[in-house]
Formats: C-alpha cells, sequence, structure tokens
C-alpha cells in the first residue's frame, strides 16, 4: 500500500548531536518516497487550520511536480500558498526571474482555486531569513522538495532540509525530487 503522507513528530533536543548523527526523521526522510511532514513537538499551530504555507521553490522543474502534489494535499482546505524562493542577493537574475513568471502563469491556468501568491526573500543566511520571514508573515507551515544528494556532498555539505528541520519549530512538509 502506497502512503499519501508520512507524519512523525520530531524533537529539538540535543539538536547539534542531532545533526550530527542524523535522526529517525531524517532517516524516514532520506528513504521515503511519499512526502514526510514532520511536526516539532512544540510546535504552536492549531493542527484543525493550517491557513498559511510557504513553499520554498528552487526554480526549477522540481516545483512544478512539488506545487502539484502541495495542491492535492490542501484542497479540502482554505489554505494560502505562499511560494518564495531565497536569494542571498537583492536581486534575482534572468533566469530566475522567468522560471518565477513561468510558474506564476502555470499556477494562474492550473490552480485558480487556490491562493498562490510569490515572494522573494533575500539574506545571506538561509535559515535565519526563513525563520524571520516565518515569523513575520505568522507562517502554520513551511513546504520544501529535497534533493537526493551524492554521497559526497552530503559528507562535505549539510542539507537545508535537515538544518531546517532540527533548527525550527513549525511544521514541515518534505517532498522528493
Amino acid at each position: 500500500m502506497k502512503s499519501d503522507v508520512i507524519i512523525m513528530g520530531t524533537s529539538k533536543k540535543d539538536g547539534a548531536i542531532k545533526q550530527a548523527m542524523g535522526s529517525i526523521t531524517g532517516d524516514v526522510m532520506n528513504k521515503a518516497t511519499a512526502p514526510v511532514l514532520a511536526v516539532p513537538a512544540h510546535s504552536k499551530v492549531d493542527h484543525h487550520k493550517i491557513g498559511t504555507i510557504l513553499f520554498l521553490m528552487e526554480l526549477n522543474e522540481r516545483d512544478f511536480f512539488s506545487l502539484h502534489r502541495l495542491t492535492r494535499i490542501i484542497t479540502p482546505f482554505n489554505t494560502q500558498v505562499i511560494a518564495a524562493h531565497h536569494s542571498s542577493s537583492k536581486r534575482l537574475d534572468k533566469t530566475d526571474e522567468n522560471q518565477i513568471e513561468r510558474l506564476k502563469e502555470y499556477c494562474l491556468l492550473t490552480y485558480r482555486n487556490h491562493k498562490i501568491d510569490f515572494e522573494v526573500i533575500t539574506g545571506s543566511n538561509f535559515v535565519e531569513n526563513i525563520e524571520g520571514y516565518v515569523k513575520e508573515n505568522n507562517i502554520d507551515l513551511i513546504a520544501m522538495t529535497r534533493r537526493r544528494r551524492t554521497l559526497l556532498r552530503q559528507l562535505f555539505s549539510p542539507s537545508v532540509t535537515k538544518k531546517m528541520l532540527y533548527e525550527t519549530d513549525i511544521p514541515m512538509l518534505i517532498f522528493h525530487s
């Protein structure tokens, strides 16, 4: 039987140790093919209502697939989606601007019954910038696509998804590329 979503609770205890050694939720995220919803033990979200979701875009073709899966999950609810891209510079290059426009047009045609807005979040520290945006905009859930990474990249480059998982109190819905 194939699952639509895997829901797991997480704890924030000893985050640095978990980040270095891994966690059960992190292991499931690595191996599962279904989206994983990680809910921190101390999250302050009303699980009966998810009003605003921050969907973090990578500005590639995976965004279309993940956004489609997200809209299928939230269809029964009155939920706003903010599709956002993080950039360390204040100005996007033409390729990124074009990709955002493509996704906007696609959403206007495909998801007429959903509230989807687009934003660019800027700053040099990804996790801090996203956390600040989440607090300022009353985000109830973060959705993002996790990329499969080579063993070498896993060893020398920390996963942004795992950093977010260990450092935030907001539930995260992780899609797989």
